[in-house]
């Protein structure tokens, strides 16, 4: 009858290379994404995997070594039969510190190259699931969120991606849905993967926020003026306004009470996400806002998360916002990077820009912002979360998503692979645990009040009724190595 499933079990591959690299190796930690509560270590073990046709007689060297320098090792004899996995159960410390650690693996033998293999597990308290539904705008309801495509990948991954969010306590998952996806033809809509989303995502408590992209060919307005700045042939087209608009309010009405955040358009300031100009993006913030108000007034709308605030992005966004305002419930912006720029655009062009524009009264939000981990340098993205989540909660931002879920590559010196909380595979990185540790640390505080201290200092207090809790750190450019400061 044409319908039923395709189902691959098995696909092996060949190919050459060193015998020791040919080992593969795992752990189990009793979590598919490789958790472990504090204390509760029973079950780890190293899982070695010979993919060779021929046994395999090696000594191994196991590291286990975290970001603050503490380390052990173990060592075994290993002899390892052809296409077998060998189970080395390892006991670990009763008190073995919080937060990421690597198992390094050395294996060496007679003859042979050696070779190094490197995992991780992440030893924290989780900071989810919650059932609870925050209150948007609620000083001690902040969005913690993240960015992923689940739209794109295997109904295994989207849980996976579900998982590992709640495990670090994000409340908001931000992908797309995009139009080109639903209504392929016109006349013909198909929902399916994003019912899915919602029902998988909400099972672990999370809502998702949603991201209006993706124009179908057949709705492309062909007469639409390109912009008139940088050109790039992967950028969106603009469509015709009729079809948009009925793909926005069919959209928003099919996940009324359930999607309570819309974006419109996904960093149309950079000419590879969007043809065309200021106008055309102000065009389709005015649209997208009326037909989502027609469907459920109690929807937050957001401006297009925009990539940057200097140069062509601010003359971008000061066109677009003015053309639209009062179309707009919240104010998305991006800025990848270090805290180094980022605190500095927040306190000068945002500031400038909304003060221009008289919009001070329309709350921001950072709902995809992040910074690398390029040559393996996770300590640095790990505190890069730190600093610009807790300055963003000072700044007043409703929300901050962190991008990226997982790992979109393998390759280690390619900044678009390495934006991941974990790796590619599942594995996490040290900024998975961090972001945990925020989360339980924060829940229930709001922002009080900033201390005054010296250049490249900051400090911010936060308050939970009678309980305070002080965040702070120095940068590059900080004039003092040292100092005590009261606190009255």
């Amino acid at each position: 009858d044409g319908g039923g499933e395709l189902v691959l079990q098995k696909a092996e591959s060949v190919s050459e290379k060193p015998l020791l690299a040919a080992i593969n190796m795992e752990l189990e930690t009793g979590s598919p994404i490789y958790v472990m509560r504090p204390g509760e270590f029973s079950g780890f073990a190293i899982v070695l995997i010979n993919t060779t046709g021929q046994e395999i007689n090696a000594d191994a060297s196991f590291t286990f070594s975290d970001i603050f320098e503490n380390s052990f090792r173990i060592e075994r004899k290993l002899t390892l039969k052809p296409g077998r996995t060998e189970r080395l159960p390892v006991k670990l410390p009763e008190d073995l510190k919080m937060g990421i650690w690597y198992v390094t693996c050395q294996l060496s033998s007679p003859g042979e190259t050696s070779t190094q293999k490197v995992r991780s597990f992440a030893c924290m308290q989780p900071a989810g699931p919650t059932k609870e539904r925050l209150e948007i705008g609620k000083p001690t309801d902040f969005l913690y969120g993240i960015c992923n495509a689940p739209d794109r990948w295997s109904v295994f991954a989207a849980q996976m991606d579900a998982l590992s969010a709640a495990a670090v306590g994000a409340k908001v998952f931000r992908t797309a849905t995009p139009w080109s996806y639903i209504s392929r033809k016109e006349g013909e809509w198909d929902y399916g993967v994003f019912d899915r989303l919602v029902s998988v995502f909400g099972e672990q408590g999370i809502e998702l926020q949603a991201l209006i992209a993706g124009v179908p060919r057949w709705a492309i307005d062909p007469d639409a003026p390109l912009r008139k700045d940088q050109i790039d042939p992967r950028g969106s087209k603009m469509p015709k306004l009729k079809p948009f608009r009925e793909y926005v309010y069919k959209t928003a009405l099919r996940y009324k009470g359930k999607i309570r955040l819309w974006e419109i358009g996904n960093e149309p300031d950079h000419p590879g996400f969007a043809a065309y100009g200021p106008d055309g993006q102000a065009k389709l913030q005015t649209a997208a806002f009326e037909e989502i108000r027609k469907a459920d007034p109690s929807i937050r709308v957001m401006t297009g998360g925009f990539a940057g605030i200097t140069g062509n992005s601010f003359r971008y966004q000061y066109e677009t916002l003015g053309a639209s305002r009062g179309k707009f419930d919240l104010h998305a912006i991006h800025l990848h990077g270090p805290f180094s720029s980022y605190h500095r655009q927040i306190d000068n062009e945002l500031r400038e820009l909304q003060s221009k524009l008289g919009i001070e009264n329309i709350p921001w939000y950072p709902n995809e912002t992040a910074h690398h981990s390029t040559g393996g340098n996770e300590k640095v993205q790990a505190e890069s979360l730190y600093t610009k989540l807790v300055f963003s909660r000072a700044r007043g931002a409703v929300g901050f998503t962190w991008y990226n879920m997982r790992d979109v590559g393998f390759n280690e010196m390619d900044n678009e692979h390495n934006y991941g909380m974990q790796k590619a595979d599942f594995y996490p990185k040290a900024v998975f645990p961090a972001y945990a540790a925020l989360v339980n640390t924060f829940r229930g505080f709001a922002f009080h009040s900033q201390l005054s201290l010296q250049q490249g200092e900051f400090g911010f207090l936060f308050r939970n009724g009678n309980d305070f809790l002080l965040a702070g750190w120095k940068t590059g450019d900080a004039v003092n190595s040292g100092g005590c400061y009261s606190l009255e």
